[in-house]
Formats: structure tokens, C-alpha cells, sequence
């Protein structure tokens, strides 16, 4: 058994040499139900990866059961002409003069006729309304939550909390009936408001197949300054403030927002603070050339912001990973502006932008995006050393960023060697099942105290989504950190406890 063992591990390296993985896609190809696995979990269906060996937090969902009610589509009760509410319950103006909307028992109703008047409007009227019959299958779509409004479970360290907002807002809302949003949109569930992001197709309705996302945090306040450029050129002026602020009146921005406005098309390059609600104070700013397309881009990983689970996968698993947990979610349905050289942060793990074509514009649906498995250093001024050896990626840290279980092992070694300088017995690793046997569980909030968010194994910070394993003394560690610790020393890292003590 151990040759034939030894014979499959050599021929599986060889081949996972051999191996080419594709490293090149376009957010337009991206399919994000194609990789990993998805299972149901009360009203979410939800992707765990096939290589990763955690159970992660959830990123992402899609809703278990249709929806109910399908019609996005009513009679104006007036005219009888068909009006576009998309499902949201929203005021729709049809052109006989009346205002009307309706609810989501499907009951229609006479509604004031004046148009928005403040921000609280968007969410009472149809935004987006489509010029064509069809309306496409939304692949994907991501969200931002306001935290007005919103209660405090649902943020977490300045994210949304995405698997509280799932099952307890976006599940019902979506599988309550058919919904058809596009980008800019906004909609509310009770007292809690959000805003489309990035969505595609840009418009178009959600359904059981439809991956949904929900993690930036918005705001209602004032947003102060705001740089805008073209994506075509456009005739207007530098001194373009008073004019878009009559036209935006009221209306949230972010960064990467698209803006037409008298059929020129720009973007929101950047703006203070990054989102808020235009009012008479907010001052634009219209310098730079327009932007072009990107027409490829090399993105590289941090090493040192990637969890153990990561760097321990093989190449064509890494790749694929990052591509579909991160790069391509991140580009999928937004315009995200980017330059070379540039450091952006996706989901709180660092990627630096090696190389794009031109060196700076806008990443779209048909962007190249390349990931070959490749990682950036935070804190070398020396270009990463990676090689790539059968399955598995080793680098060569320096001492300033060494392996954590480098220096888990060296810290076992002289703490052996120091107790049997002290005659203390010899360390004894507890068995297996014993390990298995102590509690886990995922990391969903963050502690506050600074020395309790970090593990003291690895003396690296907790994530959230993070598996961490509890001890008898109430300590608390990785899974990956303690076990192996464990399995050499029976006694907690911390207090010395064995994990044996009743």
C-alpha cells in the first residue's frame, strides 16, 4: 500500500506539473455558480469551496425557492396600459397623468404625483425602466446597505453582516416575488434601505439562479467633493457644479457611479467622503482626460494577507480560487477605475495591480483579467520568490515575514528544550481524536481587546470566516494553529493547561 500510495503521489505531481490552468477571464464570462460547492442553508444557498478546508463565512447566496408572485407588469386602472413597477412596489407616472402603485398583496392604488423631492423618494419611485421587452436573468448582483435605519447586528467591522441581511431581508424579499433591478437602483425591506452596485447584465430580474452579494456600508450624509471624469469626450466645461447638482439633486453617490448627464457619459473617479447624498454644498470637480476601457489587467494577491488555507493550495487551485472567491466578484457587474501600480483591497486581502493596458481606465464586463498564481510582498523591497513544486507553493520568506508554522515549530523546539533543562518531563502530544473532540467555530465578529483578536500560535489578527477551535481553559486559537500545536503538546499555548484537565 505505501509504494502504490508513494507511485499515485509522484504521478499526481507530475501531472499537476504538467498542468496548465487557465489564468485568463472576463468578468462577462464569469459564471459564479461554475466552482465550488453550493448547498442549502435555511433559506440561502450558499458556496463552500472544494479546496479551501474551512467552513467559510458566507460571501455570497442565491434564494432557495422561486420566487412567488411573477407579474412585474400591471394595468394602469385608468388607461389600462401596461406600467413597469419591476416587482418593487414602487410609484409608477403613467402618461394618461395618474400616479399609481401598488402593493406586494398585489393591490393598486392612486399615489401623489409629484416627482422626488428628497432622498427618501428614490425608494418610492421606478429608477430604471427598461426600453425593451425582454428583460434578462440577473447572473449576479451585488448591494450596498445604508446604515441608516439599519439595525446594528447587521454591520460587522464596518461591513454588512451579509448572512444576517440574507436570511432575515434579502431571502424574503426576493423570493416573495419577481424583483427587476438595475444598476443605481434602490429599494427597501421595512425601515432598511439598499442600493444596487454592480449587477449582470447591467438590468434584469432576479431569480433562484441569480448570485446575490451585500457587503459595502452606505451612507445618507452630505458628500462633499466629487471628481467626475468622461468615458467619451464631452463638450461640457470645468465649472460644471451648479448644473449637475440641479440635476442630481438629492441622489446618493459612490465611486465608480456612472453619471449621464445631457447624454454626456461620466464617471465618479473619486469623491469625499467615498459616498454620500448630493445637497447645494456638494462641489464637483471635472479634470483629466477621459477614461478608456481596460484592456487587460495582471492582479497579484498579498502573500501576508492570505490565510493559511490559501497558501497551502496547489497552484491551479489557488488560481482558481482567488479568480472566483475575489477577482472576478469584485469586477463582475461594477466599473471599477484602476491605474497600474495601484493597491486595492477586495474582501480585506490586498491586490496589487502589476500591469494594465492602458495604465489607466475603467475595468468592464469584457476586461482580460489575468491571475497566474503569483503573490506581491508587503514588506520586501525584493521581488516575491515563488516556486512552484509538484502541487503545492512554497516561498522563501525572509525572517521579517516568516511561515507562522516555522515559527510554531521553532517555539515547540525550545520549549522542549527548556523543559528538560529544567528536568520537566518530556512533551506529550494529545491523541487525535481528542483534538477533534474540542469545539469550533466560525469567526463572525471580532473581539475588541487587541491581544484577544489575534491567535496566539501564529501571533497573526482573526478574519472573519475564520474556523477557530476553543480549549478547555476557555483560550482560544486557529483550528490549523492549535491542532498542530496539539498534536505536539497536550497543554494550551497560553496558560499551560492540558486539555485533558476536567
Amino acid at each position: 500500500m505505501g509504494n502504490s500510495s508513494s507511485e499515485n503521489s509522484q504521478n499526481s505531481s507530475f501531472e499537476d506539473d504538467r498542468f496548465t490552468p487557465e489564468t485568463e477571464f472576463t468578468p462577462a464570462s464569469f459564471i459564479p455558480t461554475s466552482s465550488g460547492n453550493w448547498h442549502t442553508v435555511g433559506l440561502a444557498v450558499t458556496r463552500r469551496s472544494n479546496y479551501v478546508q474551512q467552513v467559510g463565512y458566507m460571501k455570497c447566496a442565491k434564494i432557495k425557492d422561486p420566487p412567488t408572485i411573477k407579474e412585474i407588469y400591471f394595468d394602469c386602472p385608468n388607461c389600462k396600459v401596461k406600467l413597469f413597477d419591476g416587482g418593487l412596489c414602487k410609484k409608477v407616472y403613467c402618461e394618461c397623468g395618474k400616479t399609481y402603485e401598488r402593493n406586494d398583496e398585489d393591490e393598486i392604488f392612486e399615489s401623489e404625483g409629484n416627482r422626488q423631492r428628497d432622498f427618501r423618494d428614490l425608494f418610492r419611485e421606478i429608477n430604471n425602466v427598461p426600453s425593451v421587452t425582454y428583460i434578462p436573468e440577473l447572473v449576479s448582483i451585488s448591494f450596498g446597505l445604508f446604515r441608516e435605519g439599519a439595525p446594528a447586528e447587521f454591520m460587522i467591522g464596518g461591513r454588512a453582516n451579509f448572512p444576517t441581511i440574507f436570511t432575515y431581508y434579502l431571502a424574503p424579499f426576493f423570493t416573495a416575488r419577481l424583483r427587476c433591478l438595475g444598476i443605481g437602483e434602490y429599494f427597501s425591506y421595512g425601515e432598511t434601505k439598499f442600493k444596487v452596485l454592480g449587477s449582470f447584465p447591467s438590468f434584469g430580474i432576479i431569480t433562484e439562479s441569480t448570485v446575490i452579494y451585500c457587503s459595502e456600508i452606505l451612507t445618507e450624509n452630505p458628500i462633499n467633493r466629487v471628481q467626475i471624469l468622461p468615458t467619451v469626450f464631452s463638450t461640457l466645461s470645468h465649472d460644471i457644479s451648479g448644473e449637475i447638482t440641479s440635476i442630481l439633486k438629492y441622489k446618493h453617490l459612490h465611486t465608480g457611479e456612472y453619471l449621464f448627464i445631457n447624454s454626456n457619459e461620466y464617471i465618479v473617479t473619486a469623491s469625499q467622503p467615498t459616498d454620500g447624498v448630493i445637497d447645494p454644498r456638494t462641489q464637483f470637480y471635472y479634470e483629466g482626460d477621459p477614461l478608456e476601457p481596460i484592456q487587460t489587467v495582471n492582479m497579484i494577491p498579498y502573500l501576508e494577507d492570505l490565510t493559511f488555507y490559501y497558501q497551502a493550495l496547489s497552484r491551479s487551485h489557488l488560481i482558481e480560487e482567488i479568480l472566483c472567491d475575489f477577482i472576478l466578484p469584485w469586477a463582475q457587474g461594477f466599473r471599477r477605475v484602476i491605474s497600474k501600480n495601484q493597491i486595492i483591497t477586495i474582501d480585506g486581502i490586498g491586490f496589487l495591480i502589476n500591469n494594465c493596458w492602458p495604465e489607466r481606465g475603467i475595468i468592464v464586463d469584457e476586461t482580460l483579467i489575468i491571475f497566474d498564481g503569483s503573490m506581491a510582498r508587503r514588506y520586501s523591497s525584493d521581488p516575491p520568490q515563488i516556486m512552484f513544486s509538484g502541487g503545492n507553493i512554497y516561498v522563501r520568506r525572509t525572517q521579517m515575514s516568516e511561515d507562522p508554522m516555522v515559527v510554531l515549530a521553532r517555539h515547540l523546539l525550545s520549549m522542549q528544550q527548556a523543559m528538560g533543562q529544567m528536568g520537566a518531563p518530556e512533551l506529550n502530544g494529545a491523541a487525535d481524536e481528542n483534538i477533534q473532540s474540542l469545539p469550533t467555530h466560525i469567526m463572525q465578529t471580532l473581539p475588541q481587546d487587541p491581544e484577544a483578536a489575534k491567535c496566539m500560535v501564529c501571533l497573526c489578527g482573526y478574519e472573519i470566516g475564520e474556523e477557530v477551535r476553543t480549549l478547555p481553559c476557555f483560550h482560544m486559537f486557529h483550528v490549523r494553529c492549535v491542532d498542530e500545536w496539539l498534536r505536539r503538546s497536550a497543554l494550551c499555548p497560553l496558560c499551560k493547561t492540558s486539555i485533558d484537565t476536567n
